[in-house]
């Protein structure tokens, strides 16, 4: 079994992580961690945004070595989290997608679309989704 995880490395990502690991037991599973990020490589603020993400993503992924479960991790660049997340699932075979519901006003929905919706809509593979309070 396979499970991606859909990472941003916000302050919810912890309870995300989380639960990951308990599926990634549960179901004797590896882990694909993937962060979507709008960076512009010329850019010397994005750069240390880079370094910030693989950091994040490198601590991230030694939660689940250090369970002994298998776990690889990808950084995509791009505007569209939602279609690389669905694009992940169905060339990498996930069996399963864990994501983040966070919080965003009706308007920021309606002008920015939603990640999650599109993700739980059009997903192969069930998703297990966890809401922030």
């Amino acid at each position: 079994m396979k499970i991606l995880v859909g990472y941003d490395g916000s302050k919810g990502d912890d309870k995300i992580l989380e639960l990951a690991l308990q599926q990634a037991k549960a179901n004797n599973a590896s882990v694909e961690i993937l962060h979507v990020a709008d960076l512009q490589p010329k850019n010397r603020s994005d750069l240390s945004e880079r370094e910030k993400i693989d950091k994040d993503l490198l601590r991230a992924a030694a939660l689940f070595e250090n369970e002994g479960i298998p776990c690889t991790t990808t950084l995509k660049i791009g505007l569209s989290p939602g279609e690389f997340i669905l694009e992940a699932s169905e060339n990498g075979g996930a069996d399963m997608i864990v994501i983040g519901a966070h919080k965003k006003s009706r308007l920021g929905k309606f002008l920015f679309g939603s990640t999650l919706q599109l993700v739980i809509l059009e997903a192969p593979c069930p998703v297990l989704i966890w809401k922030e309070n």
